[in-house]
């Protein structure tokens, strides 16, 4: 009987009180982590936001199904009532004298599944690294963040700042993107990210400043607004992780996903190994021979 529980609690979201324990780690001269939780570790050379989602399990997908439904029972039993008048007012308006109607009364629109007005899964199941809330930052502005999430399956969805007026500016990478698992008990550590909506790239008056080469790329679309460095050994290592299992993110290639937010529309910069394009469409090279993916 444990083992099932435990079953079920894997294939569950979080709780509201356990969602309060998730967020960005402090940065302090000491750390102490839940050895038992799950952790993101991501580095930018420059404060940035980067989104990702947590793919849904299929017990949260249904809960999400049903609560659909019952929004849409609601909406539909408040439109029936609504219809009912709006019939009669119709039927009176019909019957009076041309010239003495008013305005022809306005038939309610009947709800549906597409029009309901409640957030996409991944979009509920969307966290933010940056540019605030560093774990560790240099001179410079490089910047490393370390994040308590819930254990699962996320998949890199862009570079989005999602304004308090509910506006929201950036880039998605939505027609080809990576993901990776965050296991409990680790700190995954994705590698780095660098974003060029926040570098020399395309900033105003900085594009001098930028490497030659980069904007030639960028320009030419070998390079893409957000380009992925996969982890490891040259990439700075945070002493005070160094009592905690930091295991390396396998990743795999995700997408196309939809533009929840409607930015600016883009992919992944190709990654050797792991993502590769054939025109518009997504290559898996984690498949592929070595050789064949160096190619």
């Amino acid at each position: 009987m444990s083992m099932l529980i435990a079953m079920a609690l894997a294939m569950a979201g979080p709780t509201k009180e356990q969602a309060k324990q998730l967020g960005p780690v402090k940065d302090s001269q000491t750390v102490q982590l839940d050895s038992s939780a799950a952790y993101i570790l991501l580095r930018s050379p420059a404060p940035v936001p980067i989104n990702l989602f947590r793919v849904a399990t299929p017990e949260e997908a249904e809960e999400y199904r049903l609560r659909r439904a019952d929004k849409l029972a609601k909406l539909h039993a408040k439109w029936r009532t609504e219809h009912a008048r709006w019939e009669k007012n119709y039927k009176f308006w019909k019957e009076e004298r041309a010239d003495t109607r008013g305005p022809r009364p306005v038939e309610p629109v009947e709800p549906t599944d597409a029009t309901l007005d409640i957030p996409p899964l991944d979009k509920e199941n969307l966290i933010a690294f940056g540019p605030l809330f560093r774990f560790a930052k240099e001179r410079g502005g490089s910047s490393t963040y370390l994040q308590r999430v819930w254990p699962g399956r996320y998949v890199v969805y862009g570079s989005v700042m999602l304004n308090p007026n509910g506006g929201t500016s950036g880039m998605c990478v939505c027609m080809g993107t990576i993901a990776f698992v965050a296991k409990a008990g680790e700190i995954t550590d994705v590698g780095a990210v660098n974003a060029v909506m926040t570098d020399a790239l395309i900033s105003p008056g900085m594009v001098d400043k930028a490497d030659a080469e980069n904007v030639g790329k960028l320009r030419s679309g070998e390079m893409t607004m957000m380009r992925w460095t996969l982890p490891n050994a040259s990439l700075p290592a945070d002493p005070r992780l160094a009592a905690y299992k930091v295991v390396p993110a396998s990743f795999r290639p995700a997408g196309p996903v939809p533009n929840y937010f409607g930015v600016q529309v883009d992919r992944m910069t190709a990654i050797p190994g792991v993502l590769g394009y054939d025109r518009d469409k997504i290559l898996d090279l984690t498949a592929a021979p070595a050789s064949a993916a160096a190619q």
